[in-house]
């Protein structure tokens, strides 16, 4: 399995096969992943409001701001093939297209298994 991983992830070694990897970030399923995913929203959603408020007097830090969200978003949530938002930020899921283009090996694992 290293040498599977180790394609996409380079260093992999025995361990990776010790975790979980790619997990559901739901409450039932994997509670820690879930409320660190909540934590995170609620606190960089905090960190981002105070700063536009703590840096609004001042237009650089504004200026800053504004052209780095609209590059996340961008590049995250509406480039090409994404439009018009991709939600894997959200469930974690993402399609059997984007899979395939973006996770090769996986996919190919997901269709000998007969899960695709």
């Amino acid at each position: 399995m290293p040498k599977t991983c180790g394609q996409c992830h380079p260093n992999a070694r025995e361990n990776i096969l010790k975790g979980a990897v790619h997990v559901e970030a739901t409450p039932n399923v994997s509670p820690g992943v879930y409320a660190v995913r909540v934590f995170y929203t609620v606190f960089i959603g905090a960190q981002v409001g105070f700063r536009c408020r703590h840096r609004g007097a001042q237009r650089t830090g504004t200026l800053i701001l504004i052209v780095l969200t609209l590059w996340h978003l961008y590049l995250v949530h509406l480039r090409p093939g994404r439009f018009p938002i991709d939600w894997s930020f959200w469930d974690g899921k993402i399609s059997e297209k984007q899979l395939y283009e973006e996770h090769p090996l996986e996919y190919q694992r997901l269709k000998e298994k007969g899960i695709l």
